[in-house]
């Protein structure tokens, strides 16, 4: 009778029979949702929406050139 000894790995490392192709389309399958791969873009979470940055961008501009305030008696 002939035994035959498995491939030499490392003491860290075992063997693993699964083949990459498979092992690839389950990590596809099962891939993260973060932001960026639904095509969003990655914001800071805590900053103003992006819609507030131009309006206060475009707010700079008007300040000061308003009628002057009414004093009221």
């Amino acid at each position: 009778m002939i035994s035959r000894s498995p491939d030499s790995t490392s003491s860290f490392v075992t063997a693993s029979s699964v083949n990459p192709l498979i092992r690839t389309a389950y990590c596809a399958m099962i891939a993260s949702n973060q932001p960026q791969r639904r095509g969003r873009p990655v914001v800071d979470p805590n900053s103003p929406p992006f819609f507030w940055i131009l309006s206060i961008k475009a707010g700079e501009n008007w300040v000061g050139k308003g009628p002057s305030p009414t004093r009221v008696v």
